[in-house]
């Protein structure tokens, strides 16, 4: 959203919000408090008045607007940056996401051990489409095309290969299905 928060523009003075933001994100620099909302009748009234209005600054958390990545197995809600790999914003948290030797030997990041596989819950709108490296993986890697088979319905991916948009739920370690009903036809 481009253009004044409130009612007719005070002299001077323009908001630019970024389009992820809400209004709960924007608030008063003078009761900080308050966040400054449509129906706020403190508000309204100090923006009609443009000598006043002039004098107030807004100030955004940049913390609110960079997406979340919620770890649903270790019950964790991370800050990452827009274009970040789930493995970086994984490593970096001190959430864990390779499992048994794979936790020191892996490929570092380079999408070619297919061992940080994880499962997108919700918000698989909000980061990266696979690639093909990770869609070439599906086939030639025994570990990726299992927890694929084992988990038909859900969206496997590799963290290092999947960069977040938006806010993502994750689900880490997804398990192998070795005898469930829909894993042999």
């Amino acid at each position: 959203m481009s253009g004044p928060v409130f009612g007719p523009e005070p002299a001077g003075l323009t908001l630019t919000i970024p389009p992820q933001a809400s209004s709960n994100d924007v608030r008063c620099s003078q009761c900080r408090d308050q966040p400054l909302t449509y129906g706020n009748q403190i508000h309204s009234q100090v923006t009609s008045d443009r000598n006043r209005a002039a004098r107030f600054s807004v100030q955004v958390d940049e913390s609110a607007l960079m997406p979340k990545v919620n770890f649903v197995n270790e019950k964790l809600t991370v800050d990452a940056k827009e274009g970040e790999d789930l493995r970086t914003v994984a490593r970096r948290n001190g959430v864990q996401i390779y499992s048994g030797p794979h936790k020191i030997f892996n490929c570092q990041g380079f999408g070619q051990c297919c061992s940080c596989n994880v499962i997108i819950r919700n918000g698989s709108e909000n980061v990266s489409g696979k690639g093909v490296l990770e869609r070439l993986w599906k086939w030639l890697n025994p570990l990726l095309g299992l927890k694929m088979l084992s988990n038909p319905e859900k969206d496997v991916r590799l963290a290092c290969c999947t960069r977040v948009r938006g806010d993502v739920e994750v689900e880490t370690h997804p398990p192998i299905n070795w005898h469930g009903d829909k894993f042999w036809g």
